[in-house]
């Protein structure tokens, strides 16, 4: 009876569940060594694999993009040829789903999907695409779903063709199944929480949800597990193909600091068992802290002299510094010029230029000053679980860098690493490689800084370039070992950098940045730098050399905390030198009023100039 009972249950069941059945599917989190990428049109571009993963959570740390521009504007033509899949079993109805994401500032991107029996390019370009899409504007991944049931009985390839578009950006696709679609089902794409958050405090619990069946989804069920089940019915609707965030109603919330892990499961979907429940769970770590140790957001721009955009960049870490220097540390990391470090240049990494990366964790986004400004002031304000000290010794050309971190949390198998970057600013050279190409030139393209009334080319006795990125102490990924994998809250940590300062660089010009960075993720904890620059005798901090009011309109303010003799100069943000007083003595704590009414409204940098030292400060004239 009861052998009877188990099968007539099983009979029962298959008529109310129809479970999907998947033949393909990529996220290209082992790489891309099964597809074939084509260059079409052999201009030296192509597909390639990158972390896409500061677009959307849903991509993961691999994905495949294709470029219309990167450096300089290109027309693409590149196939992405899939391995092998076989619809020779298939049954139902199949589709191709997949998502990409394209620049929501430049989206017009053309792509065409193809199926067909063989892998070879020629055949593929020969036959008829089965979709064509211009993208436009988005800021979300875009879902596609394309109907293949006209392939079933066959073993087909699918290519993804970039091409016909011209000056755009950048398409990135990620997700490539090929499946039956049943009724209620969806994926956990991903499931966040804020890295790192202070003790009895809420932290939300956020969810991105994709509907993967042919119903429309109006709830579903989730439990996130730390040892408790939290479970709870949310309300939502999700149509088919597309995806919302969900927020989970009960909150995250420790008493003590330390790293924590939950499993995240959708149980339901619109009251029932999930079809394909393989996708539903996301393991989320996250760490809770006893303090804030106080966040400072590093961007790490891209440039090169070669580079007509690249003064975009420059007017915006001017701005960055000017206004946001308790909060921001700025590094001109340089490509393809006399002031390139190559093991910098080459681990970041940069799809384009300008380009930037912020925190290491939002990576190759454009350069603009509002990013910047939207990056740093949301950043700055998450919470921090290490504050960082920075102390210099410098002896002759021998420098000493003493990096010292503090930890508000109990880490038990922690994967921190210290790192130290060299930092130049006035950096100038006589040779061409340091005449700046200028696409500002003319203001065409608007106001920029000043640049648009300076030369297509700025020659190199013009140009000064500001924080350079000159070395790597510890290497871009961090000194391996330098902090201990057990921490307890409040332990203090400290670490020694020792390096040669070749002559060429201006010790009374260089600073050092120190970063905190998650090995495990490649990702900057968080950053500080030396008070004002190095110099032999370490006589004033750059904090003791103020000027006010800032923004000045008529006259600026200037005062050092040093009695001594001291040139005052303003130049441009091309380096051109636009004001000079010559060296006259200054008393100590007694400001000098300049005339500054005859410069243009923008961005300067006003210097004193004395024997043994020398202090740079951002101006803003209004």
């Amino acid at each position: 009876m009861k052998q009877l009972f188990t099968l007539l249950s099983l009979i029962f069941l298959g008529t109310q569940v129809s479970f999907s059945q998947t033949y393909f599917s990529e996220n290209f989190e082992s790489g891309a060594d099964a597809w074939t990428f084509y260059d079409n049109n052999g201009d030296g571009f192509n597909w390639m694999t990158v972390d896409a993963s500061s677009l959307t959570p849903a991509f993961g740390g691999t994905s495949i993009w294709s470029h219309s521009y990167t450096n300089t504007a290109i027309t693409p033509d590149n196939l992405a040829i899939s391995p092998a899949i076989d619809l020779t079993v298939a049954t139902g109805s199949p589709v191709l789903q997949y998502q990409y994401f394209t620049h929501p500032a430049y989206p017009a991107e053309k792509y065409s999907v193809y199926v067909t029996a063989s892998n070879n390019p020629a055949t593929i370009l020969a036959s008829t695409p089965i979709y064509t899409e211009i993208a436009t504007s988005n800021e979300y991944a875009i879902q596609r779903e394309l109907d293949l049931s006209a392939y079933i009985g066959q073993t087909v390839y699918i290519t993804f063709r970039h091409y016909d578009c011209y000056d755009q950006y950048w398409i990135v696709l990620d997700n490539i199944r090929v499946r039956t679609v049943t009724p209620d089902d969806v994926a956990l794409q991903s499931a966040e929480v804020q890295t790192y958050f202070l003790t009895n405090q809420d932290a939300s619990l956020n969810m991105t949800i994709l509907n993967d069946g042919n119903n429309d989804v109006t709830s579903v069920t989730v439990n996130w597990n730390d040892g408790t089940d939290h479970i709870a019915t949310i309300p939502v609707n999700i149509q088919p193909g597309a995806s919302a965030v969900v927020t989970h109603p009960t909150a995250l919330n420790y008493a003590t600091a330390e790293s924590h892990e939950i499993v995240v499961t959708v149980t339901q979907v619109n009251g029932n068992a999930d079809t394909e429940p393989s996708n539903n769970s996301q393991d989320v770590s996250f760490a809770t802290i006893s303090q804030d140790g106080g966040t400072k957001v590093l961007i790490e721009e891209g440039t090169g002299t070669w580079c007509g955009w690249c003064p975009r960049g420059t007017v915006a870490m001017a701005h960055m510094y000017a206004n946001y220097s308790d909060k921001f540390v700025g590094i001109a990391v340089h490509n393809g010029d006399p002031m390139t470090v190559a093991e910098y240049d080459n681990a970041s990494n940069f799809s384009g230029f300008p380009g930037m990366h912020v925190d290491r964790t939002i990576k190759d986004e454009s350069v603009t000053q509002d990013l910047m400004v939207q990056y740093v002031t949301t950043r700055s304000a998450m919470p921090n679980p290490v504050a960082i000290d920075v102390t210099t010794e410098l002896s002759g050309s021998e420098l000493t860098v003493n990096a010292s971190a503090t930890f508000y949390s109990n880490f038990s198998n922690a994967n921190f690493r210290f790192a130290a970057i060299l930092i130049e600013d006035d950096v100038t050279g006589t040779g061409s490689g340091y005449a700046q190409e200028n696409y500002y030139a003319g203001g065409s393209y608007g106001p920029m800084g000043g640049y648009e009334s300076l030369p297509a080319t700025i020659p190199a006795s013009q140009m000064v370039y500001d924080h350079v990125g000159r070395a790597l102490l510890g290497g871009y990924n961090g000194q391996a070992g330098s902090i201990p994998t057990t921490i307890t809250d409040g332990q203090t940590v400290d670490y020694t950098f020792n390096y040669t300062i070749p002559s060429a660089f201006k010790p009374n010009r260089l600073s050092v940045a120190v970063l905190v960075i998650d090995a495990n993720t490649g990702r900057v904890v968080n950053t500080n730098t030396t008070q004002g620059y190095l110099n032999v005798n370490n006589i004033v901090k750059e904090s003791a050399f103020s000027i006010y009011p800032n923004p000045a309109t008529d006259v600026v303010n200037v005062q050092i905390a040093q009695s001594g003799e001291y040139a005052v100069k303003i130049y441009d943000l091309a380096g051109k030198e636009v004001f000079n007083q010559a060296a006259s003595y200054f008393n100590e704590n007694t400001a000098v009023t300049l005339p500054v009414s005859s410069l243009a409204e923008g961005i300067y940098m006003i210097s004193l100039e004395g024997e043994k030292q020398s202090f740079t400060k951002k101006l803003v004239i209004k």
